[in-house]
C-alpha cells in the first residue's frame, strides 16, 4: 500500500478505533454521556456569544444612534439595549461556568457506571484515572464534532463561502500530510522526523494556516466594497477560529488516545473478549488454587511478623500491567487509617515463574533500594503458581502528567548504580551482551538492501570492522535495563516511588539503555548529568564513544523486525564513528575502508 494511502487509511482507522471505545462508554450510561458531550458542545456556542455581546455593546455605546444591523433595539431605548446586551453577556459567561461544570460531575458518574459494568469486583485507583482520562478525550473529540456541525448550520447561514473553505483546507492539509510522509526509500527526511515527532507543533501549523486562510475568506468581500454586516463578519472570524481549534483538538486527541491504544484495549475491551482456552485454563486453575480469601490469609501469615501496625487486613485486586502475572495489594493496619501498609501480592502463572525467578537472582545481588525496586517480603508457592510478597507503598501509580519527567529521573537514578560484574551470569539468554549479538551473519541481510556502491561500501566496512567493534563496545560502562517500567508498573511511595516489576531485566550498554528508553535526543546532556553520580564516566563522550551502542542496537532492531532498508540508514553514524576513533590510531588504520 502506498505510503500517503497507507496513511489516510491510518487515520480513518484511529477514528474508527476511537468511535469503538466511545460506543462501549455510551452503552455503559447513554444518558449521562449524551449530556456531557452536548454541554460541552453547547458551552463552546455559550463562549462565543460571551465574546461576541461585549463587541456589540462596545459598537453600540459608540455608535451616535443604533447601528442598521441592531434593528430590534429602537433608537429611544439604546440605553436599555445597551443594559439587556451587558445583562445577556454575564448570563452567556456563567452558563458556560456552569456547562462545564455540569459535565465534569457527570462525567463522573459516567465513568463508574462503566467502571462497575467493566469490573463487578472493584477497580484500583490507577486504572479508574486512565477510564476517567479516556473519557474526558473522548467525549472532547465528539463534543468537538458535534460543534463543528452546529458552527456549520450557522456558517451555511451567516458565510457560506466560508463553510465551503474550511471543509476543503481541513482535506487539503491531510493530502499534503501524506505527501509529505511518503516513503521514498531512502529513510526519513528531517522533515518527515519531525512531524512524526513534534506533530503537536506540525497541527498547530497547519490550523495557524487554515485559520488565515479563512480570515482571507472573510475578508476579501469588504476589499472589494460589497455592502457586509461586520457582525456577521466578527462573527464569522470567531466561529472559523472556535472551528479550527475544534479541529486541532480532535487530531491532538486521537493521536494521544491512539498512543495509549493497548492500556484503553485492557481497560475497555479485555473483560469483554472471551478468553482462549489457554486463559481459560489458567483463570480456573487461579480459582480453584484461590478461592476468596485464600491470598489474605496466606498473605497475613507471612505479614504477621513484618507489618509493623497491628489490626484490620484487607485485600484489593488490581490489574497487573503484565499479562500471565496477576496482583493482590493488602492493606494492614486499622480501619480509617489515611495511609496503612500496603504490600503487593504477584502471583505467577507457570509460563512466567522464571520472571519472578529472574527477580529473585537480581536481588540477590542488587539491594532494591539501589534501584527504586520494592523491598521483597516473602516468596512462596501454592499449587502451580509461585507468589511473592513485596511492597507496595502508597500502592497508586502517578501522575500521567508528571509521567514523562518522572520516568527520566528513574532512569537516571538505576542508571547511576554500577551493576556488579555477577550479573552477567544471570542476565538471560535472549538478551545476551550487546557484543554478541553484532555478528557477521546477522549484518548479513544488510546486503540485500544496499542499492548503491556507496552504500555496499558501508556494509563491507562493518563487516571489516566488527572485531574492533565488539572491543569497543565490550569497554562500554553497562547499566541495568528494565523494558516493565511504565507509569502502571510503578507505585508512589510518599515522596518517593517504587518500580514494581524487575523480572526481564537485563545489561545493555548505556548507550543502548537510552536509545531504547527513547531519550537520544538529549543524551550528551544526560550523559553530562551521570558523570556527577558514576565516577567510571568521567572520562567518556557521547560523540564518538558511548554513542556506538546505541547506534548498534538500533542497527539490530532494524535487521530482527526485517527492516533491512533502514537498517542501512544507520550505517553513516557507525562509519563516523569509525572515522574519528581510527584516524589517529596507526594500529588500525589498514582496517579503514
Amino acid at each position: 500500500m502506498p505510503r500517503p494511502v497507507q496513511f489516510l487509511h491510518s487515520t480513518l482507522a484511529s477514528f474508527v478505533w476511537a468511535y469503538s471505545v466511545f460506543r462501549q462508554f455510551f452503552s455503559a450510561s447513554p444518558g449521562r454521556t449524551a449530556f456531557v458531550v452536548w454541554s460541552t458542545a453547547t458551552a463552546d456556542v455559550a463562549r462565543i456569544l460571551a465574546l461576541l455581546l461585549p463587541l456589540k455593546i462596545i459598537i453600540l455605546a459608540s455608535h451616535p444612534g443604533v447601528p442598521a444591523y441592531l434593528p430590534f433595539i429602537p433608537p429611544a431605548h439604546k440605553n436599555a439595549g445597551i443594559a439587556l446586551l451587558t445583562l445577556g453577556a454575564l448570563l452567556f459567561y456563567t452558563f458556560t461556568v456552569y456547562l462545564n461544570h455540569t459535565a465534569e460531575r457527570a462525567s463522573g458518574r459516567a465513568v463508574t457506571a462503566l467502571a462497575r459494568r467493566l469490573y463487578p469486583s472493584g477497580l484500583d485507583a490507577g486504572r479508574l484515572f486512565q477510564l476517567q482520562k479516556t473519557f474526558v478525550d473522548l467525549c472532547k473529540i465528539a463534543a468537538a464534532l458535534l460543534f463543528i456541525l452546529l458552527a456549520g448550520a450557522l456558517l451555511f447561514l451567516a458565510n457560506p463561502s466560508l463553510l465551503l473553505f474550511l471543509p476543503l483546507a481541513a482535506l487539503l492539509a491531510l493530502g499534503v500530510t501524506a505527501l509529505l510522509l511518503k516513503d521514498r526509500g531512502t529513510g526519513r527526511s528531517p522533515l518527515q522526523v519531525w512531524i512524526v515527532s513534534k506533530h503537536r507543533e506540525y497541527v498547530n501549523v497547519i490550523a495557524t494556516v487554515v485559520f488565515f486562510g479563512g480570515f482571507l475568506v472573510i475578508l476579501v468581500p469588504y476589499v472589494r466594497g460589497a455592502e457586509s454586516n461586520v457582525i456577521i463578519g466578527v462573527l464569522s472570524i470567531l466561529v472559523a477560529r472556535q472551528v479550527i481549534m475544534s479541529m486541532d483538538h480532535i487530531a491532538r486527541d486521537v493521536i494521544s488516545l491512539r498512543s495509549r491504544q493497548e492500556v484503553i484495549d485492557r481497560l475497555v475491551f479485555s473483560s469483554q473478549e472471551p478468553l482462549d482456552n489457554s486463559q481459560k485454563i489458567w483463570v480456573t486453575r487461579i480459582f480453584d488454587a484461590f478461592p476468596r480469601g485464600r491470598v489474605l490469609e496466606l498473605a497475613a501469615q507471612y505479614l504477621g511478623q513484618t507489618a509493623s501496625a497491628p489490626g484490620a487486613i484487607e485485600s484489593i485486586w488490581t490489574d497487573s500491567p503484565s499479562p500471565g502475572i496477576y496482583a493482590l495489594d493488602i492493606l494492614v493496619g486499622p480501619r480509617g487509617e489515611r495511609r496503612p501498609n500496603r504490600f503487593r501480592v504477584y502471583i505467577y502463572t507457570p509460563a512466567q515463574a522464571k520472571r519472578a525467578d529472574h527477580q529473585s537472582q537480581l536481588f540477590d545481588l542488587v539491594a532494591p533500594g539501589a534501584i527504586c525496586a520494592p523491598s521483597i517480603i516473602a516468596s512462596f508457592e501454592v499449587d502451580q503458581f509461585r507468589c511473592l510478597i513485596c511492597g507496595a507503598g502508597d500502592g497508586i501509580p502517578p501522575d500521567a502528567k508528571n509521567w514523562a519527567n518522572l520516568r527520566s529521573s528513574l532512569l537516571e537514578r538505576i542508571w547511576s548504580y554500577v551493576p556488579p560484574s555477577a550479573c552477567a551470569d544471570c542476565s538471560p539468554s535472549s538478551q545476551a551482551l550487546l557484543p554478541s549479538r553484532v555478528s557477521a551473519d546477522f549484518i548479513q541481510p544488510l546486503r540485500l538492501a544496499a542499492t548503491n556502491s556507496r552504500e555496499m561500501s558501508y556494509v563491507d566496512a562493518l563487516s571489516a570492522n566488527l572485531e574492533f567493534i565488539n572491543e569497543q563496545l565490550d569497554s562500554q560502562p553497562l547499566v541495568l535495563h528494565n523494558p516493565d517500567l511504565a507509569r502502571l508498573a510503578v507505585a508512589t511511595d510518599g515522596p518517593s516511588h517504587l518500580v514494581m516489576l524487575w523480572g526481564r531485566w537485563s545489561l545493555q550498554p548505556l548507550g543502548a539503555a537510552i536509545f531504547i528508553s527513547g531519550l537520544m535526543e538529549g543524551a550528551p546532556a544526560r550523559l553530562e548529568s551521570l558523570k556527577k553520580l558514576r565516577p567510571d564516566l568521567a572520562h567518556r563522550r557521547w560523540m564518538g564513544d558511548l554513542q556506538l551502542s546505541a547506534l548498534c542496537i538500533k542497527l539490530g532492531l532494524h535487521i530482527q523486525l526485517g527492516e533491512f532498508r533502514s537498517g542501512v540508514t544507520t550505517l553513516p553514524g557507525i562509519m563516523n564513528f569509525l572515522d574519528t576513533t581510527l584516524r589517529n590510531s596507526s594500529e588500525h588504520a589498514h582496517l579503514r575502508a
